[in-house]
């Protein structure tokens, strides 16, 4: 029988010579035939936290991270902190591979909050009410074809390095052995809307709003749906059933303690490579058909509606203004196509800039949240009326969540959409919509409905119809 994962256990020689740097990162190629969505199933039933998972649309790059040599949460957990405290790292990383493959190493994974100014606590998120990185003691990643393992130890004065690579080597070992988990079948879920008179007030108000003050032109508003069942919501059982029911989206669960956060979403927030940012615009969106006659109507109404086209382009233009800031050359737009998931279709335009090593990965990440599809349009006086007039707490919903390449300033985060965070029994469900100065409140709750419909499905929800 072939053994499930096929390599040969050696101790870097740095390990046994040397105590000068402040973290330790192995990383080697494997023959595999378990994936990293395996052992997330195996991490997430034995509840190894923090852990996540990540998974991109094309799935060419899939990763479990699981353990921690250090976490850092609220005030620590803002990007502009966690910038700082990557300048000031000294790491040792130990690779076969001539450059380092993508999502391994000494990476920070986990998601920012909605709003780093927002510090109250928080019973829906808990711990990861203000954000949430941690440096994994074990990755298992799958990119562009090829398995690595990497193990990271923080070093301290009171560690034997080659001890910590044995012991963190054996539980991976250890865990390998573990089959993948079963789950029960689904017990009834209970759903409810949550506020739904006063959002569709709010909805109103904004309009109100938008119309008496010209320069704000456009209010990302939020709301949610509660939902509870008779036992544990399980992550690697929800996130086994977006794989099967979603396609073109980023899969993702993050967990820390006894809550977890997991999305399906189909928005990236921004990939860095070497030479490139690459982002995308989503915003406009229609249900999709019950026919491809009538899924084909619908994206052509969409691709041809002033409000979701003038929607978009706000969204367009303010992510071309910054990265033409930032990186000084001139972007030139195109039209946008239509993304088309399995409930809901959108106007989508990938965008591309070229990067100097000047350019940040993190300061870009900062500049480019919350875009005008999640925030609003301008964002100063969009955050502002949320913070005032918005009762729910996002937390991680609409936030940057993803992976940074600690050594190599690289990285890529989605933004936290089609998404809820579960504790225990019960879980909130997070769907959002623009609000522009021709929005209908009813067609708003309407738009939020289906945006609500990939999670319920996940979670094995009745869905029913989207205009009651």
């Amino acid at each position: 029988m072939k053994e499930k994962c096929l390599f040969t256990m050696m101790i870097p020689s740095e390990l046994l010579t040397t105590t000068k740097h402040d973290y330790y990162s192995w990383i080697m190629p494997l023959d595999c035939t378990d994936t990293p969505f395996t052992f997330y199933q195996k991490v997430s039933k034995k509840k190894l936290t923090p852990n996540m998972y990540w998974e991109t649309p094309d799935q060419a790059t899939q990763f479990c991270a699981w353990g921690t040599e250090i976490f850092m949460s609220e005030e620590q957990a803002s990007l502009t902190a966690i910038k700082e405290f990557s300048e000031r790292l000294s790491i040792y990383q130990s690779t076969t591979e001539g450059l380092l493959p993508e999502a391994t190493g000494c990476l920070l994974v986990g998601g920012s909050a909605f709003d780093q100014t927002d510090n109250e606590p928080s019973e829906t998120w808990g711990n990861l009410a203000q954000g949430y990185f941690f440096v994994p003691t074990i990755i298992l990643t799958k990119t562009h074809g090829q398995t690595y393992l990497t193990i990271n130890i923080k070093h301290d004065d009171h560690l034997d390095l080659a001890t910590a690579f044995e012991k963190r080597f054996s539980q991976f070992e250890a865990l390998q052995k573990h089959p993948i988990p079963s789950y029960q079948t689904d017990s009834t879920l209970e759903t409810e809307e949550v506020s739904t008179q006063n959002w569709m007030s709010l909805v109103n108000e904004t309009v109100a709003k938008i119309k008496a003050q010209p320069d704000l032109t456009k209010v990302v508003l939020a709301r949610e749906t509660a939902v509870k069942q008779a036992q544990a919501f399980e992550p690697g059982k929800i996130i086994k059933q977006l794989k099967q029911q979603q396609a073109s989206t980023y899969f993702f669960g993050l967990s820390s303690g006894d809550y977890t956060f997991i999305g399906a979403t189909p928005e990236r927030l921004l990939k860095a490579t070497e030479n490139e940012l690459v982002t995308a615009s989503i915003a406009g969106s229609t249900p999709r058909g019950a026919t491809e006659l009538e899924d084909q109507k619908l994206g052509n109404a969409l691709l041809h509606d002033q409000k979701n086209r003038e929607e978009h382009l706000i969204v367009v233009k303010r992510i071309i203004q910054e990265l033409e800031q930032i990186t000084q050359t001139e972007i030139h737009a195109q039209d946008p196509v239509l993304l088309k998931n399995r409930d809901i279709q959108h106007l989508h335009l990938p965008i591309v800039a070229k990067r100097t090593n000047a350019i940040h990965f993190l300061e870009v990440v900062n500049q480019l949240h919350p875009t005008p599809a999640l925030g609003g349009e301008p964002k100063a006086l969009a955050l502002e009326w949320l913070r005032q007039k918005e009762p729910l707490q996002r937390g991680l919903y609409g936030a940057p969540i993803g992976w940074y390449q600690l050594t190599t300033d690289q990285g890529e985060f989605a933004v936290g959409i089609r998404s809820g965070v579960f504790h225990g029994e019960t879980g909130r469900l997070f769907a959002g919509c623009g609000i522009v100065a021709d929005s209908q409140a009813e067609l708003e709750r309407i738009e939020t409905k289906v945006k609500f419909r990939p999670m319920l499905r996940g979670i094995g929800g009745q869905l029913d119809d989207i205009s009651k």
